[in-house]
């Protein structure tokens, strides 16, 4: 899945994950999509991946995630001081991905999201970019022995 425009992300909290939006489908077999989210449909060892570019108007540090039935799956955060950059209308950008395998259960439900960490700076603005720059997929590897 992937996100189509730019979102505009509303951090309330340090350390408060928020999910990604993904609107536009790529192709599936083994999971069902919903509304920013994949389930899966059959356990087994899934190659996990995500590519997000954030930019915000402040310096942060951010985290990236992909959450199994609302729990970070710890082997995909992605942790990011965002650097300065005047080539866009915020002034910081960072691109955090992640790929990794991780075994997964039928009925496990996926999305990504991002937290700002450590300290939440006031009057934060803060934008994923969309296509490439938005993206979460999940390809099964093999099947669980039964």
């Amino acid at each position: 899945m992937y996100n189509s425009s730019t979102q505009l992300l509303a951090f309330t909290a340090v350390n408060a994950y928020v999910r990604l939006q993904l609107n536009t489908l790529m192709p599936m077999k083994n999971v069902t999509a919903g509304t920013n989210q994949l389930t899966i449909q059959n356990e087994g060892d899934y190659e996990i991946n995500y590519n997000l570019l954030v930019n915000t108007n402040r310096a942060v540090d951010v985290a990236a995630v992909v959450r199994n039935n609302g729990t970070p799956i710890t082997q995909t955060r992605a942790v990011q001081t965002l650097a300065i950059d005047n080539t866009t209308t915020l002034a910081y950008d960072g691109r955090l991905n992640c790929s990794t395998i991780v075994h997964l259960t039928a009925g496990s439900v996926l999305d990504l999201a991002m937290a700002v960490l450590n300290t939440l700076p006031a009057g934060l603005d803060a934008a994923v970019s969309g296509n490439a720059n938005a993206t979460l997929s999940v390809k099964r590897l093999d099947v669980a022995a039964a």
